[in-house]
């Protein structure tokens, strides 16, 4: 949708430059951390991943899902079809809507 797109391009806080060096590599350590440490993850968690993200893979997010020993039931994936890199905030503001209640539902299921 192009007018949905004119919006994101305007975006005042919209970064669209090379990240910086520093940046970069701190954000590849963290990935490469969290990956060895996902086999120890105790926390209940939701992963919501758009497959139309060009920041990051929705397989990384499966793969991330699928590493944590969290049970099944204390852990949920949702890929949300054609969505970008912010589910919450990036998208139609129904999808957004919809993303939202996806997550609140599964936090109050929690507690």
């Amino acid at each position: 949708d192009q007018s949905f797109l004119r919006i994101v391009e305007k975006d005042p806080i919209k970064y669209s430059g090379r990240p910086r060096l520093a940046t970069a590599s701190e954000m590849y350590n963290a990935t490469c951390e969290l990956e060895t440490k996902m086999q120890e993850m105790k926390t209940p968690f939701i992963v919501m991943h758009g497959t139309g993200d060009v920041v990051t893979t929705h397989e990384a997010s499966i793969d991330l899902y699928n590493a944590a020993s969290v049970p099944e039931e204390d852990k949920k994936i949702v890929i949300c079809e054609g969505a970008w890199h912010g589910v919450l905030w990036a998208e139609p503001e129904e999808d957004i809507e919809k993303n939202w209640q996806v997550m609140l539902d599964w936090i109050n299921s929690r507690v």
